[in-house]
């Protein structure tokens, strides 16, 4: 019986390692967010905003007062996420943006913030196997609204602008400089910082959004006759454990 348990606990736990997964592929590390933005360049998403002063993606992850300042919101940008700096990291490698695409598994993205300036943004995913580009948020939805994605394979993240496929840039694009990746590792969300403009601010402000993310099990998963089976099992092994116990 102690046995059963035992393995019954690491299939939770097994689980949970799933749901803990870091979703994002590349030669890059996740290194400490540091202190509190500064607009200093460093690291280099730090940098200062031509949409109004603190208004870069470390200031929208981490602040909590109005952004009213900030110019060209997006519908529903009121103030920053509030996020500690102590529990962010960010993707690069020594401090540089680095290429970077996303594991197959199971997304819910969450538009939080964006501050576009004079360009009509969209932001989607593409899988590396092909099959065009697929939108996920565009310049008129509001702060809030998501969108629920079951990635069969890997896929690049991409931003596009006033509608030309020449500003289509990729997170695993060759500049670099067009999405930046964050962690929160006290509740593991990811977040993504986009950048619209080819030669710009980078303050990767233009869309922001998170990410939840459930990695694909390596085990398909027990239809409901399995799950009734091995129920009838559990019931089975207590009984008896009960009877030799009262025997």
């Amino acid at each position: 019986m102690q046995y059963t348990t035992i393995r019954v606990a690491v299939a939770a736990m097994l689980f949970g390692a799933a749901l803990w997964a870091t979703p994002v592929i590349g030669s890059g590390t996740y290194q400490p967010f540091g202190a509190n933005p500064t607009q200093n360049n460093t690291p280099f998403w730090d940098t200062a905003s031509h949409d109004g002063s603190g208004c870069g993606v470390g200031y929208v992850l981490t602040q909590t007062a109005s952004i009213n300042n900030c110019g060209n919101k997006r519908m529903g940008t009121s103030s920053g996420l509030g996020l500690d700096a102590n529990d962010l990291e960010y993707y690069s490698l020594v401090d540089n943006l680095v290429a970077f695409t996303l594991a197959a598994g199971q997304y819910e993205f969450k538009l939080h913030a964006g501050l576009y300036g004079a360009r009509l943004n969209q932001v989607g995913y593409r899988y590396l196997s092909g099959g065009g580009d697929q939108l996920m948020f565009d310049t008129f939805d509001t702060v809030g609204e998501t969108f629920v994605l079951n990635a069969t394979s890997e896929f690049a993240l991409w931003i596009m602008s006033d509608n030309n496929a020449a500003f289509r840039f990729q997170s695993n694009d060759a500049s670099g400089m067009r999405a930046a990746a964050f962690r929160d590792t006290s509740t593991d969300l990811h977040y993504f910082g986009f950048e619209d403009r080819p030669v710009g601010d980078r303050d990767y402000n233009d869309m922001v959004i998170s990410a939840s993310y459930l990695a694909p099990s390596e085990n398909p998963v027990p239809e409901p006759a399995t799950f009734a089976l091995l129920g009838f099992g559990l019931i089975a092994v207590s009984l008896i454990g009960r009877r030799r116990k009262a025997n």
